[in-house]
């Protein structure tokens, strides 16, 4: 049995592999005085006891990265292993410049992608940051833009400005807000809706073909209702492509 690890800014995600099959995914929400603790909720798991090899996909810096390979070693007595970004999969080329340089999750969520959904393709994760990746008809990864996330946009407006405070999110069903908080929901919401339209409509006029749109990442949800086209939404999606990625390399053994 394998353990797969992806080590986000504020969610850490983890998901077992028993016989080639990929179980369901299990979530928390990183503490960082806390995260040793909360790796307990992984050893303390029922299927801990037959865990050979971790996987993990960190992007959550060098200190993060320690953390879990200390983990790891206390748990398991094993030294896990880190997916990296390559410059092809499975026919993907990565036309990232350098290719080394694409964060792992979002290379991860390329592969996963490109494995479920018909070409081309919009990959979104929606998270702390917002990423919107491109792959065209010929399997190519082209490029993406990067964005603040709700909180970060949130953040920003109530650091910067005298009357607007934190706020949660909340079904608001008419957009034209009423008040402060509805606006500035409505609004970052609508910020990163309009981007993913904006990018899967000019990827569509770049390859004069129907653009499958996907979402991933802890606030996709939120923003999904105000995407006016059809969207695919799959929570796992980086622990999928980190699936693929240790089949492709003959770790799964």
């Amino acid at each position: 049995m394998n353990l797969l690890i992806d080590s986000g800014n504020t969610a850490l995600k983890w998901a077992f592999v028993q016989d080639a099959q990929l179980l369901p995914m299990s979530k928390l929400i990183v503490s960082p005085e806390d995260l040793p603790e909360q790796l307990q909720t992984i050893a303390n798991s029922q299927e801990n006891n037959n865990v050979r090899t971790v996987y993990i996909s960190n992007v959550a810096g060098i200190k993060r990265q320690k953390q879990l390979t200390d983990w790891c070693k206390d748990a398991y007595q094993i030294d896990p292993i880190y997916a990296f970004a390559g410059n092809e999969f499975n026919g993907l080329v990565n036309a990232y410049n350098p290719f080394e340089k694409l964060g792992v999750d979002r290379w991860l969520a390329l592969i996963a992608a490109t494995h479920c959904f018909k070409k081309p393709l919009c990959v979104v994760d929606i998270g702390t940051a917002v990423t919107i990746d491109a792959i065209d008809d010929k399997n190519h990864y082209i490029g993406g833009v990067i964005l603040p996330g709700l909180a970060l946009m949130r953040q920003s407006l109530q650091q910067n400005t005298d009357a607007i405070g934190l706020m949660q999110d909340q079904n608001i069903e008419n957009i034209f807000a009423t008040n402060t908080e509805q606006g500035v929901i409505s609004g970052t919401n609508l910020a990163i809706a309009a981007a993913v339209e904006n990018m899967t409509e000019k990827l569509g006029c770049k390859t004069n073909q129907p653009v499958t749109c996907v979402l991933t990442g802890g606030d996709a949800l939120h923003v999904k209702p105000y995407i006016s086209q059809s969207v695919e939404y799959m929570p796992d999606l980086v622990l999928k492509g980190l699936y693929l990625w240790d089949k492709e390399n003959d770790l799964d053994r």
